[in-house]
């Protein structure tokens, strides 16, 4: 019996943690059996496919390409192949020809909102963030699941553009289409405290700590902006918070990232008190 289903699980779970990577030993293990397979079923199509994706997480350019082809050539559907062949140009640092391939997807099927996400990327890639933001957009708008990195990614192209408004509706849209995200309501505080919105930086931290009240570095922040909109007191007492959080953790497990906290909530607690006094 064939094992493409546990060759596409596997994929799915090396790949799960965003884009290519590096060979390792669980992609060349991976590399190995598809090698196998595809010795013993060369007509097979869909595993030409799954070892061009395989090729592709072990950053082999040429060799996915091949793979590409001959799953094109064996059956399987062009608007996959040419997908995916656009994808492996793009890393491979060809993104006007995997532009190309995108167009080419696109124009049999536009309503195809993953390859028109990818091709924002080329876009983007291509030195147009408008279009890239363009494509973003309407792709996370029709997606069934679209993921927090798609949106940050879309956050960034409006960024470049300078429309740093437009960026942080397009991080609330997003929220929108998958929940509150902590990663997406952080970028959002960040872009509103650039934008002078201090009350509403303020309230999105204060629904991420009624969800997660015991996080210190979430009372830090919510500690600034109190600072930021001249809640001195209230700011003194939530740094002290925190503070108390981080001292009542095990030694264990306060590692370095707990201790720059640590340092930055005293130089907080510090400065406040010089300005305190007469």
């Amino acid at each position: 019996m064939r094992r493409v289903a546990t060759f596409v699980l596997a994929l799915a779970v090396l790949a799960a943690g965003g884009g290519p990577i590096r060979a390792h030993v669980g992609v060349e293990e991976l590399g190995h059996a598809l090698d196998a397979e595809v010795a013993r079923h060369p007509g097979d199509g869909e595993l030409h496919l799954q070892r061009a994706r395989a090729h592709f997480l072990a950053r082999e350019w040429a060799a996915a390409l091949a793979d590409l082809d001959a799953a094109a050539r064996h059956g399987v559907a062009r608007d996959v192949v040419g997908t995916t062949r656009g994808q492996v140009l793009l890393e491979a640092g060809r993104p006007r020809a995997a532009r190309t391939e995108f167009d080419r997807v696109l124009r049999r099927s536009p309503l195809a909102w993953g390859t028109v996400f990818e091709r924002g990327r080329a876009w983007l890639a291509l030195g147009n963030a408008e279009r890239a933001a363009d494509d973003f957009g309407r792709a996370i708008a029709h997606l069934d699941t679209p993921r927090p990195e798609q949106v940050i990614a879309r956050r960034d192209a409006l960024v470049s553009l300078g429309r740093r408004a437009a960026a942080v509706l397009a991080l609330d849209e997003g929220m929108a289409r998958i929940g509150h995200v902590a990663s997406l309501e952080l970028a959002a505080i960040d872009l509103d405290v650039e934008l002078g919105r201090h009350a509403r930086a303020l309230q999105r931290i204060e629904g991420l700590l009624a969800a997660t009240p015991k996080n210190p570095a979430w009372v830090v922040r919510r500690a600034e902006l109190l600072e930021r909109t001249g809640r001195a007191p209230e700011a003194r007492a939530e740094y002290a918070r925190a503070l108390t959080m981080i001292e009542a953790r095990p030694a264990s497990r306060n590692g370095h990232a707990f201790e720059e906290l640590r340092h930055r909530i005293e130089t907080a607690l510090g400065k406040s008190a010089r300005e305190e006094k007469p």
